[in-house]
């Protein structure tokens, strides 16, 4: 398991660095943002060497795990459109910088489950040097266990879960984004910047989300000597959170961090409501998953939570920092002449 950022490169044939992946960020106006992230190509650390050596294979195959039915099927065919015109006008199109390859690409559906991402991967593994994907880091944690049996690379484009970067765990799975508990981070760098009242109040779910970023954020918030007044764990499944905002209110502190699933946000602001603390008296922070247009939308009907909207309305939110440059522009230049039709979300 590697975050590329801070892997070392394997040394492979002269030019092999510029042919490992293209990545692109698209940020769409639909729901999931966040997750509308491009691998345009991952070209193989294990095939590309020998192919390139022998000068005689004109196509690389890998397979890209998509979640094109189930909860997020509609995400999954933008990212995947994306993925496939990355690869039709970036690299197949590029016959100059790509003279002697070109992408054999199966696009495969993990039916936005973890079962349905095994049997995603296993549909015929003989024919396909490695893989881009999945979506959902608790897919990932099923792809990256197989890859690891079968020794085949898989390279996520969206999979955040702090876990995911043990080695031993996961010696086949690498990515293209940082694990979601540096956020923790980010957020007592925040405070620290602003040099707001030096205590913080931390809600976070018992879960490994929540407990991996508060577990980042109590580390950093004590290098910068931040103090934690209080910090209120709570189930997934709660009616409400009365209890704990309620010990929040009484331990005086005024910036309240909250790291919780995209679910729970109505239910906090509900309780944060009654409680009276969604007064100017407060700054909230949370992570990722409160600062996307789901955590008032119904993900299915589409339905606006009004109230839980208007209630988060001055919230601060985290979100992982999309590439910039020439080269994502160039694709955006191309990206917005396509037919929607045919690339969903074009």
């Amino acid at each position: 398991s590697s975050d590329l950022s801070t892997r070392k490169p394997r040394e492979h044939s002269v030019g092999l660095h510029r042919l490992c992946f293209f990545l692109f960020w698209i940020g769409t106006q639909t729901s999931m943002r966040l997750s509308v992230l491009l691998l345009g190509a991952f070209v193989l650390f294990v095939a590309v060497p020998s192919a390139l050596a022998q000068d005689t294979r004109i196509g690389v195959n890998f397979a890209g795990l998509f979640p094109l039915s189930g909860v997020f099927a509609k995400t999954g065919a933008e990212i995947e459109a994306v993925a496939r015109a990355g690869i039709e006008f970036f690299i197949n199109g590029d016959t100059e910088t790509f003279s002697r390859l070109r992408i054999i690409y199966q696009p495969r559906d993990t039916e936005s489950t973890p079962i349905g991402g095994v049997r995603a991967f296993q549909e015929r593994v003989d024919s396909v040097g490695s893989y881009i994907g999945p979506f959902l880091s608790e897919v990932a944690e099923f792809v990256g266990t197989t890859s690891a049996i079968y020794e085949y690379a898989v390279l996520s484009y969206a999979a955040t879960k702090a876990s995911l970067s043990d080695d031993e765990r996961f010696p086949f799975f690498n990515r293209v984004v940082p694990p979601e508990d540096r956020q923790g981070e980010a957020v007592a760098a925040l405070i620290d910047f602003y040099s707001w009242h030096p205590f913080a109040a931390v809600l976070y779910t018992s879960d490994e989300y929540g407990v991996s970023l508060f577990e980042r954020f109590e580390k950093e918030a004590a290098d910068r000597d931040i103090t934690i007044l209080t910090q209120q764990p709570f189930q997934n499944d709660q009616d409400d959170v009365d209890v704990e905002l309620e010990a929040i209110r009484q331990s005086l502190a005024r910036v309240v961090v909250v790291f919780a699933q995209t679910n729970n946000y109505r239910t906090i602001v509900r309780s944060a409501r009654r409680l009276g603390m969604l007064e100017d008296d407060y700054v909230f922070i949370c992570s990722d998953r409160g600062a996307i247009d789901e955590a008032w939308t119904d993900i299915r009907t589409g339905a606006i939570d009004q109230s839980t909207r208007d209630g988060m309305r001055g919230w601060i939110g985290t979100q992982f920092h999309p590439p910039q440059g020439p080269l994502f522009e160039q694709f955006l230049d191309i990206w917005e002449t396509l037919d929607p039709v045919e690339y969903p979300g074009a």
